[in-house]
């Protein structure tokens, strides 16, 4: 269980565990002092009109007392923060009870302003709307061409409209009621468009609009859009989602034919950061400069006699800076698996000191620094099933 984690908005899965920690009187050591103690169990159903909900504990203590001193603890799932302990069993047909986070952020429009979230929900719908007048003008722009009069005769909403405004209008409807079987029907029309070989232009905007809708399928995360971002995501597909609509870019993705699976087009693998005997700080630092240097400009920076300094860290972070917007659309950043743990503990950017190192304010203030893979959802599996499936049919047409 990872000690960052975003704050869930939405109900949890009753299905799965909770995970908490905390210092407990049952982990009371002979000094006096306590040792940290983990708790897990079982979400009670939330009740809409309380901001508390009930967590059974299967994590028992001989004496419900020994659960004592966990008030304040985090209550946890797949690395989001449901609920903060308020009060811990007493008795053995006594169960936990927490504040459940997402009845306050729903109910209570100062606790949300508090938070920071009034100004994430701006950005979100601010977000939105900027995807959905990117999809509008492709419409307009490519109203007649096969692939989008394909997806008109598919979808019975679109097959008599001959107005492009209004297309877009019905298509984003369609896609609101059911996003896997508008993404469905353009994954078949851009298998019978691919048979045809058709022209590189013809490619691109199919590559454009599936990205421009998959990115409306973002949860609207409270992750901070900070330094170090952890994801609750399973695949490299999922981190390039999620991340860009932090950004305000669209996802754009690439297949790496190395590993057979979709990442994002600028996500850089943080997998060759491993530490080395006698490797200290300085040396990680010049190790991620010149990596990034590479990958950027695709060209290894100048060998010099003396060590990187911050000024030419400073130049470097100002051109990542200055590529995450709309336009330019390159969210270079490095990217974690947290789920090969083997590695990941070997790894300096597992370590929160060491991301912060990177991130100071004079070396690369404004370069993101992802960790994926610690959770999947029925929709990521989904979703990256389709997007394997098109970005191979798009390669198979050899435009």
């Amino acid at each position: 269980m990872s000690a960052f984690c975003s704050i869930a908005r939405t109900s949890p899965n009753l299905a799965g565990r909770w995970d908490s920690f905390g210092f407990a009187r049952l982990g009371k050591c002979e000094d006096g002092d306590r040792e940290l103690v983990s708790a897990f169990g079982e979400f009670h159903h939330p009740n809409s009109s309380s901001a508390y909900i009930g967590l059974s504990s299967k994590s028992d203590a001989i004496e419900k007392s020994n659960w004592a001193g966990l008030s304040g603890a985090p209550v946890i799932q797949d690395n989001k923060l449901y609920a903060v302990i308020s009060s811990t069993p007493t008795n053995r047909d006594e169960y936990f009870k927490a504040v459940y986070l997402p009845h306050l952020i729903d109910k209570y429009p100062t606790f949300r302003e508090v938070m920071g979230l009034t100004v994430q929900d701006e950005q979100w719908q601010i977000f939105k709307l900027e995807q959905k007048k990117a999809i509008e003008g492709l419409i307009t722009q490519s109203f007649d061409e096969i692939f989008l009069v394909g997806i008109r005769k598919k979808l019975s909403c679109l097959e008599y409209e001959k107005d492009a405004k209004q297309c877009c209008q019905n298509l984003m409807d369609a896609f609101e009621q059911n996003p896997l079987d508008v993404l469905d029907t353009l994954l078949a029309v851009s298998r019978e468009v691919s048979r045809a070989k058709p022209n590189r232009s013809v490619v691109e905007d199919i590559r454009a609009l599936f990205c421009l809708l998959v990115s409306l399928l973002a949860s609207h995360s409270i992750v901070a859009r900070t330094a170090y971002i952890r994801l609750s995501v399973y695949t490299r597909m999922a981190a390039e989602l999620h991340t860009a609509s932090l950004y305000d870019t669209t996802p754009e993705f690439m297949l790496d034919e190395q590993l057979g699976e979709l990442k994002g087009k600028c996500a850089i693998d943080a997998s060759n950061l491993v530490r080395e005997t006698g490797w200290g700080v300085e040396g990680f630092k010049q190790e991620a400069f010149e990596i990034l240097h590479t990958e950027i400009f695709k060209a290894t920076p100048i060998k010099r006699p003396k060590a990187i300094n911050s000024l030419e860290a400073r130049k470097l972070n100002r051109v990542i800076k200055q590529r995450q917007n709309r336009s330019a659309n390159q969210l270079y950043r490095f990217e974690l698996n947290s789920a090969d743990e083997e590695n990941f503990k070997l790894n300096p950017l597992s370590d929160l000191q060491m991301c912060t190192v990177l991130t100071g304010s004079d070396w690369l203030p404004d370069l993101p620094i992802v960790h994926y893979g610690a959770a999947e959802a029925e929709l990521e599996i989904a979703l990256s099933a389709i997007i394997d499936d098109l970005f191979v049919s798009l390669e198979e047409s050899g435009a």
